[in-house]
């Protein structure tokens, strides 16, 4: 039997709208939403993400500080603000979970081509002659304390600062 191309057109047509409405409930299918998250809540992946840490504005301005040892404390976020430098030529790093927090330790090694351990705190540039010691905390509020000692100097907003002891406390989040 003999079909004309007159006779297929229909059935050609009729498949190519089923093919349409299987594709389109197929797609309406796919279609989802994530659960309604508080406007300071991030989602990815359908999960809401805890709303950042609150911080400080007080590391907007430029600051440079070298000193023998640096340490800089805050609560959870303070990662998010720190930069630290790690060159296996020049430095050891080393990280730890310990009952105070997220410790990062940057320790110049003897003879290291880079004399100095260097993180950034936002805009403050800290620089240690033997070491700088990061340490998170997980609470979300508190202080962010920079302190440095042995040989000290500090170039701040409102000049220089030489000695041996530097400190600044910054409150974050209350």
């Amino acid at each position: 039997m003999r079909h004309s191309i007159t006779t297929l057109r229909p059935l050609a047509s009729r498949l190519h709208v089923a093919a349409l409405c299987g594709a389109a409930l197929v797609l309406v299918a796919s279609c989802g939403s994530t659960p309604d998250a508080p406007d300071d809540t991030a989602v990815v992946d359908g999960v809401a993400l805890e709303a950042p840490a609150p911080w400080t504005d007080a590391f907007v301005e430029k600051v440079y500080i070298f000193a023998d040892v640096i340490t800089v404390e805050g609560p959870a976020g303070l990662r998010t603000h720190c930069a630290v430098v790690q060159d296996d030529a020049s430095y050891d790093y080393d990280l730890a979970t310990t009952e105070r927090g997220l410790v990062q330790t940057l320790s110049v090694k003897p003879g290291a081509l880079q004399p100095t351990a260097n993180v950034f705190l936002d805009n403050w540039e800290l620089r240690g002659f033997q070491r700088v010691v990061v340490t998170e905390r997980p609470q979300r509020d508190g202080e962010v304390i920079v302190r440095a000692t042995g040989r000290v100097g500090a170039q701040l907003p409102e000049g220089r600062v030489e000695g041996s002891t530097f400190e600044r406390r910054f409150v974050v989040g209350q």
